[in-house]
C-alpha cells in the first residue's frame, strides 16, 4: 500500500471520528460515541474551572484521537466531555451529573452489558465536580443493590486526578472499593519545579487504606516550556 493511500485512509478516519457530533446531555455535560471498539468502555473527561464546553470537547477528542485512549486495549467507545465548574470549589453546583449518570445507565440498559472500564480524568477544579459524580453514582447503587447494571459498575473505575483537590474526598473502605478499580494522583515537574497542587497529590495516597491499587504518579514535563507552577499544573 503505497503513502498516499495510507495517508487517505487515515484522514478518512479521523475525519469520520470527528464527524460525530457532541451530543448535549445536560448542562456542562455533551457525549459522543466513537466507532472504534466494539466494547461499551468509557471516558469522562472532567475539565477545570471555567473551561468552556467547546474547548472541553476539543480536549476529549485529542485525547481519543492523539493519547494511548485511543489504542483498542482500552475499548473504549463512549465518551463524556464535562465542562469545568464556573467557580473554583464549584460551589454552584451548576453541572448535571445526575443526568450523565442516566444517560450511562440507559446506554448499559441498551446495550445488555456493562463497561470493563471507566476512565475518568480529573484536571484542577474539575475534580470537586468528579467528587460530585463519584457520590450519586454510589448513592445509586447502595439505593439499588440487586440492580444488575449498577451491580455490573462496580470497581470499575480507573481514576486520573491530574494535579487537583484531593478528591475522592470520602476515603472509608466500603466507599472506595464499591467504586474504584484504581486511583491515580498525577502531578508534574521539571527540575526543582513542581505543579501547584504537587504535594496533595503526593500526600494523598497516604490517606487511603493501603490495600487499595492508589498511586502518586510523577509526570516529568522537561519539555514543557514552564518556568512557574501554574504552567506545570496547566501542563499535566
Amino acid at each position: 500500500m503505497n503513502c498516499y493511500i495510507k495517508l487517505t485512509i487515515l484522514v478518512v478516519i479521523l475525519t469520520s471520528e470527528l464527524a460525530n457530533a457532541w451530543q448535549l446531555i445536560g448542562t456542562g455535560v455533551n457525549y459522543k460515541e466513537f466507532a472504534n471498539s466494539d466494547s461499551n468502555n468509557v471516558l469522562i473527561a472532567y475539565a477545570g474551572y471555567n473551561v468552556n464546553q467547546a474547548q472541553t470537547n476539543a480536549w476529549s477528542d485529542r485525547l481519543m484521537l492523539k493519547s494511548t485512549l485511543k489504542n483498542s486495549q482500552y475499548g473504549i467507545k463512549h465518551v463524556y466531555s464535562v465542562r469545568g465548574p464556573q467557580d473554583v470549589y464549584y460551589n454552584a453546583k451548576e453541572i448535571q451529573n445526575s443526568k450523565l449518570i442516566a444517560h450511562l445507565y440507559g446506554l448499559m440498559a441498551s446495550a445488555n452489558a456493562a463497561p470493563k472500564l471507566i476512565v475518568i480524568l480529573s484536571h484542577s477544579s474539575g475534580t470537586y465536580v468528579t467528587d460530585e459524580f463519584f457520590t450519586q453514582l454510589y448513592n445509586k447503587m447502595a439505593a439499588n443493590p440487586n440492580d444488575s447494571i449498577y451491580r455490573a459498575l462496580r470497581k470499575r473505575i480507573v481514576f486520573y486526578n491530574l494535579d487537583g483537590g484531593t478528591v475522592p474526598t470520602r476515603k472509608d473502605d466500603a466507599y472506595i472499593n464499591t467504586l474504584f478499580g484504581a486511583i491515580n494522583f498525577v502531578w508534574a515537574s521539571k527540575g526543582s519545579l513542581s505543579s501547584m497542587n504537587a504535594a496533595g497529590m503526593i500526600n494523598a495516597k497516604n490517606s487511603y487504606s493501603k490495600t487499595l491499587n492508589i498511586k502518586s504518579v510523577e509526570v516529568v514535563a522537561n519539555k514543557a516550556q514552564c518556568t512557574n507552577s501554574k504552567c506545570l499544573h496547566d501542563a499535566v
